[in-house]
């Protein structure tokens, strides 16, 4: 969970988890999904599951209702809410007249 408490979900194809110091290292199509609508897609990501921290340097993109972001790996707090994206990278936001999110209202 967030520091505000709203839930996450994580799954990746593969992945090892280092139960002595509690390290997550997934590989292979990584998708970490909030509960916002918001869903990060990646090839690596390792998380320290004590500090909540997480990171990649491979490419990430994250896609929501609201905006996209693509990046070249990130650094993430999970328990604080923060991702750091590294660079090249690129945001796209969305209008919120946009065809897209007008899609979003008439299927609810």
């Amino acid at each position: 969970k967030m520091k505000d408490g709203s839930g996450i979900n994580i799954k990746a194809l593969s992945g090892v988890y280092e139960q002595d110091n509690e390290k997550l290292f997934l590989q292979n199509n990584v998708i970490i999904s909030h509960e916002s609508g918001y869903e990060l897609q990646g090839e690596e990501m390792r998380i320290d599951m004590k500090s909540r921290q997480d990171f990649s340097d491979k490419d990430v993109q994250i896609t929501g209702p609201d905006a996209k972001i693509n990046a070249v790996g990130l650094d993430g707090d999970m328990g604080e809410g923060v991702l750091i994206f590294k660079g090249p990278a690129t945001l796209t936001l969305y209008p919120k007249d946009s065809v897209k999110n007008k899609e979003d209202v008439s299927n609810e």
